[in-house]
């Protein structure tokens, strides 16, 4: 119900916990990095929840003015508006939380210098040492742009050429045209050995020069056709370029070509291999958002209710806290993953009890992969 109430779980009071870790991820992934800060209020009275709130910022909002080019008498550093120790390990974050630089009128306010352990930061380093981590669709981002103008220079190509316009079409028997002086058109014969002669035509074949209002049409001599513009761009070959720079980009990103293009086809072996390397992504990912953001908001959650004694848990406080493993024992848990649905249910129902019958794996972490552990 606490994670659900944004009154109750947001310092803003606007989102769901989920919509806040939601918002962590993808600045993850399009900018590097992104954070969340929990924080105490006063405890509602009467109330079944603890007074924890959750708020989250990017990036942007990190107090770079308070960069030090050496290290303090204290042996501190701060680099991008984060400070610390000497061997590295974060002790401040200096950050603008009431109002955002780049959408303030004014100046910001003095930012704020909020302790380490308060802050769930949530991004992947790609090297030792890096404060914070790049974009993970960094290694790609030049390929999409190039992919973009290619793909925009095509669309603007297939336009030209689908502009409504006719051509008039002369059969080479009768001579190509005469790009001269324009003439007018004398009654005679036809210079070719075919087709008789003609008192509509020319005896010898000129320039016609056509001034033409919308909506008329010319006459039209002997050996003359009326043809229309057929477009044929993007080309037979575009589909299968695309796919090829689709494939190399869903690589870059850690993508199957099936998540990325939305597009599901094929056996079901081929599917199974889609699935199972999408998994191994997203498994990792969950893993991670689990122990950096959803576990240490847990903790903290499960600790006020011990110390306010919500839902009658005061009871235990003085076990509770007698030690650091009777806390991790009371904190102790198993996560359970969103539910996923096979391909093929039956196929999948095969596999798993040919896995039971040679105890290749156990009832519980099938329920547990279907999200119907009790």
């Amino acid at each position: 119900r606490w994670a659900r109430d944004p009154s109750r779980c947001d310092v803003e009071g606007r989102e769901t916990l989920n919509d806040k870790i939601n918002l962590v991820i993808e600045d993850r992934v399009f900018v590097g990095c992104g954070f969340l800060v929990w924080s105490v209020g006063r405890p509602f009275p009467g109330s079944a929840t603890p007074p924890l709130q959750v708020q989250a910022f990017e990036l942007e909002q990190l107090d770079t003015s308070k960069d030090t080019v050496r290290a303090t008498r204290q042996g501190h550093t701060i680099r991008n508006g984060i400070e610390t120790a000497a061997r590295g390990r974060i002790l401040f974050v200096h950050v603008f939380l009431d109002q955002h630089p780049q959408e303030a009128l004014l100046l910001p306010r003095e930012s704020t210098a909020i302790p380490a352990d308060r802050v769930l930061m949530f991004g992947k380093r790609t090297r030792f040492g890096q404060m914070l981590p790049p974009s993970e669709i960094s290694p790609v981002l030049l390929k999409l742009w190039r992919n973009n103008q290619y793909d925009e220079h095509e669309q603007i190509a297939k336009q030209i050429e689908a502009f409504f316009a006719m051509v008039i079409q002369t059969d080479p028997r009768y001579g190509p045209p005469n790009l001269g002086t324009p003439t007018k058109p004398t009654p005679g014969t036809l210079t070719g050995t075919e087709g008789g002669g003609n008192t509509d035509t020319p005896s010898s074949p000129t320039y016609r020069e056509l001034n033409l209002s919308p909506g008329n049409i010319p006459e039209l001599f002997t050996g003359e056709e009326l043809k229309t513009i057929n477009p044929t761009r993007p080309g037979p070959q575009y589909e299968a370029y695309m796919k090829s720079q689709h494939g190399m980009i869903a690589s870059g990103a850690d993508l199957s070509h099936s998540a990325l293009m939305r597009r599901f086809d094929g056996t079901y072996v081929n599917g199974r291999m889609t699935v199972n390397e999408d998994e191994k992504v997203h498994d990792l990912l969950q893993m991670q958002v689990v122990d950096y953001l959803t576990r240490p908001l847990r903790d903290r959650f499960t600790d006020l209710c011990v110390l306010l004694n919500i839902d009658g848990l005061g009871d235990l406080a003085p076990d509770y806290f007698d030690s650091e493993g009777h806390t991790l024992a009371y904190r102790e848990n198993e996560w359970m993953p969103p539910r996923r649905k096979p391909i093929d249910p039956a196929k999948q129902a095969a596999a798993d009890a040919i896995n039971l019958e040679y105890f290749l794996t156990h009832r519980g972490e099938i329920l547990n992969e279907r999200n119907l552990l009790v």
